[in-house]
This record gives structure tokens, C-alpha cells and sequence, in this order.
């Protein structure tokens, strides 16, 4: 879908009948080819698209942009116009694309209600792809390309876990660049799952785990888009008894912290000084109701 929006293959519909916020006369919202809304809205006047989940995003990014974007006032005491006018707007276009990669991948990536740890590989691919320095990029575009790639190589750290939480997804078992590394998990899958069970203290086959590794990776699953990947697991524990056990436990991981540091930000809020007379009992209501899904 990401793709289709890039391409601006999509249709819009009129914001939510109880949207009564100002910057919403500003936006539409998106919807897919099956006329499903998705969680982006595009700016009426520049046609610039956002991402939007109003469970989740803050509305502070769409409000400026509808100020600027209907030529709100600036505050000429601080020379705003002067700086504005200096801009090269075909730069900031350039960087604002660059940047909506990474901002839609770490939406996806910090979500807190679907598994998340299998997308990390084939986001840390399109990261890269996005990075790859282009013959018609500027050379400040083209440097800003290099000093991401360097930064994404430093801080995103790629383990066993990760290869093997994508080999687990029914959508992305089968990648279609399987480096060396990708084909060495193959094993590594196995010897996990023999780790995992004995771990559980099961008396199985040794030749098992391993057969219903290979029987997942040559069977052509039944996998529609959108499914919850913990139910299929948990549908076709029959046919991988041991596998499934693994899948579920693994999936079940986070691919970030972003969730505990909302909870943290949001308890924080809790515990201000106006608040301090509160009772243990009190507060811990507050931070289940306020986390509570």
C-alpha cells in the first residue's frame, strides 16, 4: 500500500464526522483500493500525506502544517519571512521524502497492538534501499544519504532473533534477496526450536522439530493480507505442534521500546506535583486505564 500512495494510486474521503478540530478542514482522509480508510491523511492545498492513527499520533504536525500551508500568519519580529524566503524548497522536498521512509517505518515498527518483530528485516532492507546515493541527487542530499546509512549500520544491530521472527511470518518466510547470512538461519531455526523444547522440558522425536521446519518452508501457506499472524500460528498448531510454540513465543516480542516509553511518559504526567496527594491505589488505576487497550 505504501508503494500505491507513492505513486498516488489511491482516493480520499471527508474527514470523520466527529473531527471537529480546525486543521481537519485542511485534510482528507486516504483509503485503500478496496475502499478501506488507512491510517494517512493528505493535505488538501500541497497534497503533502501524512501519517495519522488518532489513537496513537498527536495532532501537532498536521495543525502547523495546515497553518503554513494556508498562509498563516509569521511573526516578522523574528524574521521568519526573511528565513523562509532562503529556503531551497526543492532541498526540503528532496529531505522531507527521504525522511517519510524512516517516519512510516518507525510508525509500523513502534506499534503496540500487532506483533511487530518480523517487519524489523525488511524495514532495515527498505531503510537501506532508501539511502543508496542516486546519480541525480544533490550533494547535500547525497551526503545526508551517507550519514544515515552510517548511523543505521551503528544503530540498528540485526540478530539470529530478527532473521528467524521474518522466517516465522507467513508473509515474509521467503524473502526474495536471501543473502548468506538468510540462508545460514535456515539451520538456525532449527537449532533454536530444539533449544526452545528442551527448555520445556517436552520428550519429542529429535528428527521432528526439524521435519516441521522443512515442511514450513516448502509448503505454500494460506495467508491473507491483514490476517493476525498469532491466530494463523495458533489455527495450524496441529500441523507444526512445535513450531507454533516458538512462532507464538517469538512474535509475541516487541520490535521496540517505544510503548514502555509512552507508558513512562504518560505515568510521569501522572506523578506531577499537582498530583502527588494521590493514593498507590489511586495511581495505579490511572496507569492501567490510561495503558489499558
Amino acid at each position: 500500500m505504501f508503494k500505491k500512495i507513492e505513486q498516488g494510486i489511491f482516493s480520499t474521503c471527508s474527514k470523520p464526522a466527529s473531527a471537529t478540530a480546525q486543521w481537519w478542514n485542511t485534510f482528507v482522509r486516504i483509503k485503500d483500493d478496496k475502499e478501506n480508510i488507512i491510517p494517512f491523511v493528505q493535505c488538501i492545498k500541497c497534497l503533502s500525506i501524512f501519517a495519522y492513527e488518532s489513537c496513537k499520533t498527536g495532532s501537532s504536525t498536521r495543525k502547523a502544517h495546515a497553518e503554513s500551508c494556508l498562509g498563516g500568519s509569521s511573526h516578522t519580529s523574528r524574521k521568519e519571512e526573511q528565513y523562509v524566503s532562503n529556503i531551497d524548497s526543492h532541498a526540503i522536498k528532496d529531505i522531507t521524502d527521504l525522511f517519510s521512509v524512516f517516519k512510516i517505518g518507525s510508525e509500523k515498527l513502534s506499534a503496540d497492538n500487532v506483533p511487530t518483530l518480523h517487519s524489523v528485516l525488511p524495514w532495515f532492507y527498505k531503510f537501506r534501499k532508501s539511502c543508496e546515493i542516486k546519480a541525480t541527487d544533490r550533494p547535500c542530499i547525497a551526503q545526508l544519504r551517507k550519514k544515515l546509512l552510517t548511523k543505521l549500520d551503528a544503530k540498528l544491530w540485526l540478530t539470529d532473533i530478527h532473521y528467524i521472527a521474518t522466517f516465522l511470518h507467513p508473509e515474509t518466510k521467503s524473502l526474495p534477496k536471501r543473502n548468506k547470512r538468510a540462508k545460514r538461519d535456515d539451520i538456525s531455526v532449527d537449532d533454536v526450536l530444539k533449544e526452545f523444547i528442551s527448555n520445556e522440558n517436552l520428550s519429542i522425536d529429535d528428527e521432528e522439530p526439524y521435519d516441521e521446519v522443512i515442511e514450513y518452508m516448502k509448503r505454500k501457506v494460506n495467508y491473507s493480507s491483514g490476517e493476525d499472524v498469532l491466530s494463523w500460528w495458533k489455527k495450524h498448531s496441529c500441523i507444526y505442534s512445535q513450531l507454533s510454540r516458538l512462532a507464538l513465543a517469538l512474535l509475541s516480542i516487541p520490535a521496540s521500546s517505544a510503548t514502555s516509553e509512552r507508558i513512562f511518559s504518560e505515568t510521569g504526567r501522572i506523578l506531577e506535583a499537582r498530583r502527588q496527594l494521590l493514593s498507590a491505589e489511586s495511581l495505579d488505576s490511572l496507569v492501567f486505564l490510561r495503558n489499558f487497550r
